[in-house]
């Protein structure tokens, strides 16, 4: 079955030619070392202590409960961005409710799985990645520091709706507007908006 991936290579056995893979959020698998991506496993190996992870894509081997237990084959990685966006949202799949001093909601599993799609089907690659944070509501808060403008976007994770916000610290000027993001069309508009702030700062 193909597979599409995000973790950090923690182990590598050259003698082998196999890696093993810790998911992000999951098991760890491991799996055969390809020549040609050789050197993209052992820069992502070397970088497992700052945190380096990687995106693979194969194809693995399920156990009788479903559960993924090895790759057969790897047919492409690569080193993922510091941000990437379903890298950090698998990283809030292991919250509970209570997690903020007791209260907070934890964000669902099929809010991330969404929110996961909708970003990398609809943001684009020249835009800059946000950092993610989750909301004592259950939701998820993106934010980008853009020169002297602090932007956010409040995700519902039920709705599907955001409040988008910015703000200049220089001159307080601000601005915000619902979003649908379910609507291309409004992923559009914040994207553009976005690629104009960072054009200014160039």
């Amino acid at each position: 079955m193909e597979v599409t991936l995000r973790g950090a290579v923690f182990r590598v056995n050259q003698a082998r030619m196999t890696f093993g893979l810790q998911l992000v959020y999951g098991p760890e698998v491991a799996g055969p070392i390809p020549e040609q991506h050789y050197d993209t496993i052992i820069e992502a190996f070397n970088g497992y202590r700052a945190g380096v992870k990687a995106l693979v894509r194969g194809t693995g081997n399920y156990d009788h409960q479903s559960r993924l237990s090895r790759l057969e084959s790897v047919e492409q990685i690569s080193i993922l961005d510091p941000l990437d966006v379903p890298a950090q949202l698998d990283d809030f799949r292991g919250m509970r409710a209570g997690w903020l001093d007791g209260e907070g909601l934890a964000p669902s599993q099929a809010g991330l799985d969404w929110l996961a799609d909708r970003f990398d089907r609809c943001y684009p690659n020249d835009v800059p990645l946000p950092y993610l944070y989750p909301t004592p509501e259950g939701g998820v808060q993106a934010e980008w520091s853009l020169g002297s403008r602090e932007v956010s976007l409040n995700v519902n994770l039920s709705t599907h709706k955001a409040e988008w916000v910015w703000v200049d610290v220089l001159t307080d000027a601000e601005a915000e507007k619902t979003l649908n993001l379910d609507d291309v069309a409004d992923w559009n508009w914040f994207a553009a908006e976005l690629r104009r702030m960072a054009e200014v700062i160039q």
